[in-house]
């Protein structure tokens, strides 16, 4: 599948949308019974993936908060891109992402 197609990964890579909006975008893909742990075809990058690497509003408090609800809800924290990149080192070159670097932290530990 290409991530990139999808509403989801549109509104967490927009800029203009804020980290509310990102939240209520993944509280719908959720609602919807979507799948989770979709991987793109030629990065391997799931949505946290996404979210990890995307900056910007994902880096606020709310932004954040979609995060910890796409991680809890069922998607797998520990995915490996095609680089064989988890979202948490993603999120560890990402200038900034300090709270996000803590989210998925938190979600690992308790992911066992």
């Amino acid at each position: 599948m290409d991530l990139s197609k999808t509403k989801l990964y549109q509104v967490i890579c927009d800029p203009q949308m804020t980290g509310q909006e990102i939240w209520a975008a993944c509280k719908e893909y959720i609602a919807a019974r979507k799948n989770l742990n979709v991987v793109d075809r030629a990065t391997g990058h799931t949505f946290l993936h996404v979210l990890a690497g995307a900056g910007g509003n994902v880096l606020t408090p709310q932004g954040v908060s979609a995060v910890y609800l796409m991680g809890s809800s069922g998607l797998n924290v520990d995915a490996r891109d095609n680089q064989g990149d988890t979202c948490l080192h993603v999120a560890s070159r990402t200038p900034g992402s300090f709270r996000v670097v803590e989210a998925l932290l938190r979600l690992t530990c308790y992911a066992y």
